[in-house]
């Protein structure tokens, strides 16, 4: 009965991780006329603030993470730049009209992690997730066919970030610390770039919102991240799944709805595809779950 408001905290802290990740599109697209260097830099450096600001907070003094080996710092910076990709590639797809194919890249991400602990970590593939994995890469078969190209927005923004959780898997340090060093270590080059570079965008009428949303790239890249945190601590990370294809649902309906995407009938089949070895692994997930209870009722924990 204790855990149950913290619980029904965690369902809302997910929601509110997942909702804000799905509606990133829409606050992008407020930046459309920036340069998308200009906005990758601006979004380092505001994150890098949010995240300084959010440490002096919780311990009532600046702190700037340092890791405690050359092994982490390499790591951390390795995975810093495969962060600045991601990002880097979102923003792009967002800003050309390509909103769909970046939500494919995050439904095929849970697929991605899987076959990156198989071949990273010699984890085990499940007889639920060998069928979802099968029909994750038909699905991108078909969309492949339907664009006449190899959806390479999708496969990188997956790729990139299953391989940035990896990262910070085999280097457990605290979210909070390692998201300000990421963006710490790009600073510099992020304030070289936008110093040299003319800002010939700005207007007079479009100097004080492009400014304010330039700023606040910082605290939706952090809050959601916060958001995620929170919601690991309180609810059991099965349910987490659940919330996972949120912010790809959003993004999709978004591209198609609000930005009216073209999505032909033989790419909603694919997409379809995808969306049955999602659900595959939710079910999968729940299942070993509720597997894991049961031997622990019978050990007697």
């Amino acid at each position: 009965m204790n855990q149950h408001p913290q619980h029904k905290l965690g369902m809302l802290y997910a929601s509110l991780a997942y909702l804000g990740w799905g509606f990133f599109p829409i606050y992008w697209k407020f930046l459309k006329h920036v340069p998308l260097m200009q906005i990758l830099s601006h979004r380092v450096l505001w994150a890098f603030v949010f995240y300084t600001v959010i440490l002096l907070y919780k311990k009532r003094k600046f702190i700037f993470f340092k890791p405690e080996n050359k092994k982490t710092t390499i790591n951390l910076t390795v995975a810093s730049i495969l962060l600045m990709g991601n990002w880097l590639v979102y923003i792009y797809a967002v800003n050309s009209n390509q909103i769909v194919e970046s939500s494919l890249g995050y439904f095929i991400n849970p697929l991605v992690n899987i076959l990156i602990g198989v071949f990273f970590l010699k984890e085990r593939l499940t007889r639920y997730q060998t069928v979802a994995s099968v029909l994750a890469a038909i699905g991108v078969l078909i969309i492949s066919l339907d664009q006449g190209h190899v959806p390479w927005i999708a496969l990188f923004l997956a790729v990139s970030f299953s391989a940035y959780g990896l990262l910070k898997k085999l280097n457990p340090v605290s979210g909070l610390n390692s998201n300000q060093f990421e963006s710490m270590i790009i600073v510099p080059v992020a304030l070289l770039y936008l110093f040299s570079q003319p800002s010939s965008w700005v207007t007079d009428d479009n100097l004080v919102p492009s400014a304010l949303f330039l700023i606040g790239s910082g605290v939706i890249t952090g809050l959601p991240l916060i958001f995620f945190a929170e919601a690991t601590q309180r609810i059991p990370y099965y349910l987490m799944g659940f919330f996972q294809f949120l912010a790809p649902t959003i993004q999709f309906l978004s591209g198609v709805l609000i930005f009216n995407e073209p999505m032909s009938l033989l790419k909603l089949k694919g997409f379809l595809f995808i969306w049955v070895a999602g659900a595959l692994l939710i079910l999968n997930t729940w299942w070993m779950s509720q597997k894991n209870k049961k031997v622990k009722v019978a050990s007697g924990f």
